[in-house]
């Protein structure tokens, strides 16, 4: 039995002296130290994270959240020396921003340079949370450095740099505890650091946009002012054109009144002027020579050429819209042709113009009986005047269609283009060279038809070509379709 005690003595490592215990009165002192210190670093967090949430604002700079963050691990961690370098995200390539105490740049710089040629900077970052190295250079130059402590700075999102302690303590002087605080100081800087960029990102665009409504506001102001100046401009434009058209207006008026009492004025001496050659034809025309009846016909046509003429300016305030009072009644049309032509009997003649009413006995129309005759009467003037020279003929002849009236008035003269045509019935007549002499007079009279009939309730047109001759048709109502109201 002793040798086999002696053989498992042999076994585990000889026969030495087993260690005493622990005194657990020693352990439970450091434990309760370790405890109250552990305390105090997450007292010291949360802290930490509450002033860092106040200082991670757009009123400190990223940079014054460095020097904050060295300061706090001074009082987590003293050090010698310590630094943070920033990280080029494109390049990772890092630099300096702040050391402490300020000087010291070259010492880091070399120290830095070992660091990352060791590969220990990419293996914090690797790692993410704070890395304990062996001391390269920067212990030659300041005796108390044992140990260089690389904390990176980073998020989920982004690299934002690295925090380089040199400290007095060793590796086997840090507790854990103490790195995890630390890298919890370094994670709730890092998101500081992001809030802060963010908000410097999210103010310069707030700035570029206020600048940018300010520009447009400025711009939409002026377009403003100058769409007020030209409305001011059109309004006096516009105050101008009125004022134009009132005085324009009035001088029609005024000429309207001097045509209309010229007219009246004339009518009368006309009057007497054409009795008076009626009576001479009548009387006394076998007592005159050739050479005297001539001039007595010469006299006799013009003048009814201009009482015609007289008429048609009686008739100027039709065209220009004003009051049109019908007393339209049931007319016996034939009789209403017949009447025309006795008093169109002498244009004819002179014209030698063979008149030809071919409208049915029985042929009733509802019509005011001065306008139908108005009607007639220029019309078959018109056409008579337009007829050939040889075998010359106007037919008047009207048809029933519904409850309307269709009449015709034909011609066998020189026709109408498709131009002359739709200017035919407008108060302005353009007329060509050859034919100013023979349709001279005609525009005003036409277009006072198309009033005339437009007010009756029928339409006007015309139909015909060149050299073919023309056939102007009219229609009116059969029954009462009008009243004798005003127009």
């Amino acid at each position: 039995m002793r040798n086999d005690d002696t053989n498992i003595e042999s076994r585990i490592g000889g026969s030495a002296a087993i260690p005493a215990p622990p005194d657990p009165q020693v352990q439970l002192r450091r434990l309760q130290a370790e405890t109250q210190a552990l305390i105090r670093y997450l007292d010291r967090v949360e802290s930490l994270w509450v002033n860092l949430q106040k200082r991670s604002s757009v009123n400190l700079l990223p940079v014054d959240l460095l020097s904050y963050f060295l300061a706090e691990v001074e009082t987590l961690l003293p050090n010698v020396l310590s630094a943070i370098y920033r990280v080029d995200p494109r390049t990772y390539e890092f630099t300096l921003e702040r050391c402490v105490p300020s000087g010291l740049q070259a010492d880091l710089e070399n120290e830095t340079q070992l660091q990352i040629a060791q590969g220990n900077f990419a293996l914090a970052l690797r790692r993410s949370r704070p890395t304990i190295c062996a001391s390269q250079r920067v212990h030659h130059y300041h005796p108390r450095v044992r140990s260089i402590l690389l904390i990176p700075l980073v998020t989920l999102q982004e690299v934002h740099g690295m925090a380089l302690i040199a400290g007095e303590r060793t590796e086997q002087d840090i507790a854990p505890y103490e790195l995890k605080l630390l890298s919890i100081l370094a994670g709730q800087t890092s998101l500081a650091l992001e809030s802060s960029q963010r908000e410097v990102a999210l103010q310069r665009q707030r700035a570029e946009l206020d600048q940018e409504v300010r520009n447009r506001t400025a711009d939409l102001t002026k377009a403003n002012a100058a769409l007020q100046q030209q409305l001011q401009d059109m309004e006096i434009d516009l105050r101008s054109a009125y004022d134009d058209v009132e005085r324009l207006s009035l001088a029609d008026r005024m000429r309207d009144s001097v045509l209309s009492t010229t007219s009246h004025e004339l009518r009368n001496p006309l009057g007497v002027i054409i009795g008076s050659l009626d009576v001479i034809r009548e009387e006394w025309r076998d007592l005159l020579p050739p050479e005297g009846q001539q001039l007595l016909d010469m006299c006799a046509r013009n003048s009814s050429s201009l009482l015609s003429m007289l008429t048609d300016l009686l008739d100027v305030s039709v065209l220009r819209g004003e009051k049109i009072v019908l007393y339209p009644q049931r007319l016996t049309f034939a009789l209403v042709v017949q009447k025309t032509f006795e008093a169109l009997g002498s244009l004819a003649k002179n014209h030698n113009v063979k008149l030809l009413n071919t409208v049915a006995q029985d042929m009733e129309i509802y019509a005011d009986p001065g306008r139908l005759q108005q009607i007639l009467t220029s019309l078959v003037s018109y056409a008579i005047k337009n007829s050939k020279r040889t075998g010359a003929y106007v037919l008047v002849g009207a048809a029933r269609e519904g409850k309307q009236v269709t009449v015709g008035v034909t011609d066998n003269g020189i026709g109408l283009s498709r131009e002359q045509q739709e200017q035919l019935f407008k108060p302005i007549f353009e007329e060509d060279g050859q034919t100013t002499t023979a349709r001279k007079g005609a525009s005003l009279s036409l277009a006072l038809c198309k009033v005339l009939v437009d007010r009756h309730g029928g339409r006007i047109w015309v139909e015909g070509s060149p050299g073919k001759g023309s056939r102007i048709f009219f229609s009116l109502p059969t029954e009462s379709a009008v009243s004798s109201s005003a127009a």
